[in-house]
């Protein structure tokens, strides 16, 4: 099984190298066709900043990964979501908000508790990208032209976000 995944993965990611593309570690939201990209090392805040923008009325590209590209004809850049199960950590600052309530009904179900403490590994929901588009109320867009790049940095003092408009 693990060497089909990874034969699998290697074989699409040539493709992608082959059409141009790249891989990049990233979170990715869109609004009105203007892509807002999250980029950063882990647990800097990617998700939790696309997560933000969802409860605000943006549309779902990807979480984690997407392939990107420069169109030179039109100068923009491309990200092409790749589908992946979306990980939400549960920790305290996070799901006391108002907005995140929705999540911990999944981490009843899914038994996943949360504590003060940010994790790699422990105290996470697993959504498919469908499921986290449908409980945002929202579209999932699989591609955008990328408006704006964003490095977050995570503070676990802080528990609120200030809000994006394009």
């Amino acid at each position: 099984n693990l060497t089909i995944q990874y034969f699998t993965s290697n074989l699409f990611n040539r493709l992608l190298v082959m059409n141009g593309y790249v891989g990049i570690h990233s979170s990715c939201v869109e609004k009105d066709g203007d892509g807002v990209m999250f980029v950063g090392s882990r647990l800097a805040g990617k998700t939790t900043c696309m997560l933000d923008l969802l409860n605000n009325g943006f549309n779902f590209v990807n979480n984690d990964t997407a392939a990107i590209k420069y169109i030179e004809s039109e100068h923009q850049i491309e990200a092409l979501g790749i589908i992946k199960n979306v990980f939400i950590r549960m920790n305290k600052s996070f799901a006391t908000q108002i907005q995140n309530q929705k999540y911990l009904e999944i981490a009843e179900r899914q038994g996943v508790q949360y504590s003060d403490r940010v994790s790699l590994e422990e105290n996470r929901i697993i959504l498919t990208p469908l499921e986290l588009a449908e409980l945002n109320h929202c579209k999932f867009i699989p591609s955008v032209k990328i408006k704006i790049v964003i490095i977050p940095q995570y503070n676990p003092r802080s528990v609120s976000y200030t809000h994006l408009t394009l």
